[in-house]
């Protein structure tokens, strides 16, 4: 890496990575709290630049953003975890589907948990309908109705100060999910395992 102390990031333009100071913060579009290193990225002749920030200590945040060094016009740095800003992921244990509502306690003792994301994710434990033992699914809809009028709707998640939950629909298995042609249906629920996240 090539140290360049507290150069302002715009002007890093030329593909490469550098050592940033830790002096080297907002006022010179330095994204995270720390020192670290700044990835870039210029295809030949472009004046189109990606840039990743990697924070050195603390959280490890990782941040990106993509700019036109012609123009000066930058967009906004767009950190790489799954919250809006550099924080930490609480996961639950694996929890058996079943219709009705399902709860877990995270004891995270959340002082405004409005303002916390939370999800209900499902994780494969037997290769079925072409997801493999230990595939995660974000997306997956909620079973509402049978037949042709299945309602797939989102996981709707409700999250307090100290515990999580969502509700399972009470038709066939209760998820829907698409396999690998794009074709939905519902799986044994047997086959997965509800996982909640917590983004704080």
């Amino acid at each position: 890496a090539v140290s360049v102390g507290t150069v302002d990031c715009n002007t890093l333009v030329y593909s490469g990575l550098y050592q940033i100071s830790k002096a080297n913060l907002a006022d010179h579009n330095w994204p995270v709290g720390a020192g670290g290193f700044l990835r870039v990225y210029r295809s030949g002749t472009s004046t189109g630049v990606r840039q990743i920030a990697y924070q050195w200590s603390g959280e490890g945040a990782v941040a990106t953003r993509y700019g036109d060094f012609y123009t000066g016009v930058w967009g906004d740095w767009a950190y790489l975890s799954m919250s809006e800003k550099p924080g930490k992921v609480w996961t639950s244990g694996e929890i058996a589907i079943a219709a009705g509502v399902i709860n877990a306690n995270h004891n995270l003792a959340l002082a405004a948990p409005q303002n916390v994301r939370a999800e209900a994710w499902l994780r494969c434990k037997t290769a079925t309908y072409g997801y493999q033992v230990g595939d995660e699914l974000r997306s997956w809809g909620n079973d509402t109705a049978s037949g042709s009028g299945q309602s797939p709707v989102p996981p709707i998640v409700t999250l307090s100060a100290n515990s999580v939950s969502v509700r399972i629909g009470s038709n066939n298995t209760g998820i829907i999910l698409l396999n690998e042609n794009g074709q939905s249906g519902g799986p044994a629920a047997a086959n997965f395992r509800l996982i909640f996240k917590i983004f704080y």
